[in-house]
Order: C-alpha cells, then structure tokens, then sequence
C-alpha cells in the first residue's frame, strides 16, 4: 500500500452507494501494509449480491466489499442480508465508518432493523422507530465464517439476533439511510486506495 498521491489538491471520496444486499462469502485479506503505516488487525473482503438499492442506482453484481477494522468480522456478516453503505471507487469499493447494518425483510416487503439507531440525545418524538413484524425468522449467514471469528456467539444482548420474528422498536432501512447517509465517511479502511 502506498500513500494516495494529493499534490493536485483535496481527494474527494468516490460515490456513495447504500443497498440491501445477501451475503455470499467472506475472504480474510492480509492486513500488512508496510513500513510508515499502522495495520489493522483484520480485513475482510466482504461478497454481496445486492438485492435492492436504496440510493446511488444499479450495482454490478456482485459487490466486493472491503472492510478492515480491529475487532474481527463486522457484526452485519453475520446475518444473511445487511444494509450497506459503501464508497464505490475506481479499483475498490470500501465500506462507509460503521455503517452497515444487518437487516431483515419484513412481512409487508421492506427491510428493516432491530433497535434503534438513533444518537442517545434524539428526542422521542424525533425518533422514527416501528413495530416490526419481519417475513420469516431472522438468518444467520451460511457464508463459511473465517476460523478466528468462528468463535463468536450471539447472545440475548444482541437485539438483532437469528431467530428473532418480532422487533417492538426497530427501524425500516429508508429510515436508517435517512439518518445515516448524511454523515457517511470512509472510515477503519484503507480508504484513499480506491
């Protein structure tokens, strides 16, 4: 990895693309980025066949995603679908900071998400949260889940958990791209490699 070249001036980020999209794989990339450079402890190429756009237009399909952090597997791969928000670059598509999210369809055709996002000082009245019935029980992933993140259990904490058919405050996804997509920025990424 080297430096992006800005000698003719501010790097502007690419494109945002935010879609519902179903898992297909996870591959483990190599997180050595040279000298001058603090690695991050995992990365994570991340296969998604896009299933529906909320904002950006059509996607190629599939869509490579990549991700590197310092806590394992992002918690979104370990649901069959997830909303993502993702810069689409020239090279690479990088995931936006902390903005995925996974999501399951709901019995009346949307998706959604189970609690709710909002910043903790948000009124009550300001937050746009719903009583979610999703269409079938909530899936795990059956993406094969690279050895060292196998480890992971969900537990009752977890509010979007497999299993789960009923969310008494949960947020659909044309709602958390409504509060999210402003503030979305590259983040925990290699992010000026696109």
């Amino acid at each position: 990895m080297q430096a992006a070249d800005v000698s003719s001036g501010p790097v502007a980020a690419p494109p945002l693309a935010i879609f519902v999209g179903r898992l297909l794989s996870i591959e483990e990339v190599d997180t050595d980025c040279g000298e001058n450079c603090a690695p991050f402890d995992s990365g994570y190429v991340l296969v998604y066949q896009p299933l529906k756009s909320m904002e950006g237009g059509p996607l190629p399909s599939p869509v490579r995603v990549q991700f590197f952090g310092h806590y394992g597997l992002p918690s979104f791969a370990r649901f069959d679908t997830a909303l993502l928000f993702v810069f689409l670059g020239e090279h690479q598509d990088v995931l936006a900071r902390y903005l995925g999210f996974p999501v399951a369809q709901t019995a009346d055709g949307r998706w959604a998400y189970c609690p709710d996002t909002h910043p903790d000082d948000t009124s009550p009245r300001d937050r746009s949260l719903a009583r979610i019935t999703f269409a079938r029980k909530v899936e795990a992933t059956d993406a094969e889940i690279p050895q060292d993140d196998a480890r992971h259990r969900f537990t009752r904490r977890d509010a979007m958990r497999p299993g789960i058919r009923h969310c008494a405050a949960g947020m659909h996804a044309e709602d958390l791209v409504r509060l999210h997509a402003p503030d979305a920025e590259p983040g925990y990424l290699r992010v000026w490699q696109f």
